[in-house]
């Protein structure tokens, strides 16, 4: 018995085909090519124009210049539009000049005049959407106009939005760049509009500003540490680096809310509150005044724990301490809510 099998980029440029004679009658303006390895690659461009190309099994491109993978290996591409390219194994190109060039990538949105302009995905696993929105390294999503992600798995969603640092978050567009939501640092989330999420584990929100980004937002952090002595030990948010940064200029509230818990001993934990202002004077960074330190309960084995807050003048921020007892594998945490003002 003889089976017959139909290449997939053919049976679909052929439906194609069908579709654009019947709508727009006798096709003298299209020419067809297949250009790949195999029969397995189907390319339309107008006549007279560019050659498209379509290297690689079910590769497809479509439209003037545009380009469908560049070897044997680019295997299910697809570009649609003039000068789109799509270089990947399963890469998506989608516009005028559009640019997706890492496996598994998406560029959608082209620009008229300009390659720069276009959408561009340019690592594996990227997703750019967009008029000038670039997603640069691997798993980065950039959706918006002018939006761009460039750290690895790094996401940036509205106009104008700046996902910069590696696993961070930046949601908020505006039609001025440095009005948008931009995030710098790792593990950092940026939400609203003029708000720049710059520290290590930062959640920053803001819906305006007085006169630049930033100068009036709140934002939280979630600090952590592990002590097993009775050493005074500051808390990070991701446990060894990032702390609560006090920008030039600006003044602070902090409020700090610790639970501690002793991990090699059932039945002791501690409850602190702290609540403490900082100010950054012209690069010099002091405490408005004392903590309010309030011990909300201790277990009877706890009783030697202790918490503390100092300003940091060199590194212009806060510093959150912790002290437990020898032998004692505590497991702290911290959650600090600040306000702030610049000016």
């Amino acid at each position: 018995m003889v089976k017959w099998y139909w290449p997939v980029a053919a049976v679909l440029g052929a439906l194609l085909l069908i579709g654009i004679e019947a709508n727009t009658g006798p096709l003298d303006n299209i020419s067809v090519t297949v250009t790949g390895a195999d029969v397995n690659a189907f390319g339309v461009q107008s006549v007279p124009g560019t050659a498209c190309t379509a290297t690689g099994t079910d590769a497809i491109c479509i439209g003037d210049a545009a380009v469908a993978g560049n070897a044997a290996g680019d295997d299910g591409v697809l570009a649609i539009g003039m000068s789109a390219s799509a270089i990947g194994a399963q890469s998506i190109a989608i516009g005028q000049f559009s640019d997706a060039t890492g496996a598994n990538a998406i560029a959608i949105g082209g620009h008229g005049t300009t390659d720069a302009s276009s959408a561009d995905a340019t690592a594996a696993n990227a997703i750019a959407i967009g008029v000038a929105t670039d997603a640069t390294f691997a798993g980065a999503i950039a959706i918006g106009q002018s939006t761009q992600a460039t750290a690895a798995q790094a996401f940036a969603f509205g106009q104008n939005a700046d996902a910069n640092g590696t696993n961070c978050v930046a949601i908020g567009g505006h039609a001025t760049d440095t009005d948008s939501a931009d995030c710098s640092a790792a593990n950092s989330i940026a939400l609203g509009t003029t708000i720049l999420a710059d520290d290590i584990g930062e959640f920053a929100f803001s819906s305006g500003e007085f006169t630049t980004q930033s100068d009036a937002h709140t934002s939280i952090y979630v600090l952590r540490i592990i002590t097993t002595d009775d050493t005074q030990t500051e808390l990070f948010t991701d446990e060894s680096a990032g702390d609560i940064s006090v920008p030039s200029d600006c003044s602070n509230l902090a409020r700090i809310s610790i639970v501690a818990r002793q991990a090699n001993e059932d039945g002791t934990s501690a409850l602190y509150l702290i609540v403490v202002g900082h100010s950054n004077d012209a690069g010099t960074t002091t405490e408005m005044a004392a903590p309010t330190v309030t011990t909300i309960h201790e277990d009877a084995n706890a009783s030697a724990w202790d918490v503390d807050t100092t300003p940091d003048d060199t590194a212009d921020g806060i510093n959150i301490l912790v002290t437990g007892a020898a032998s004692d594998t505590v497991h702290w945490v911290a959650r600090a809510e600040v306000v702030e003002s610049c000016g």
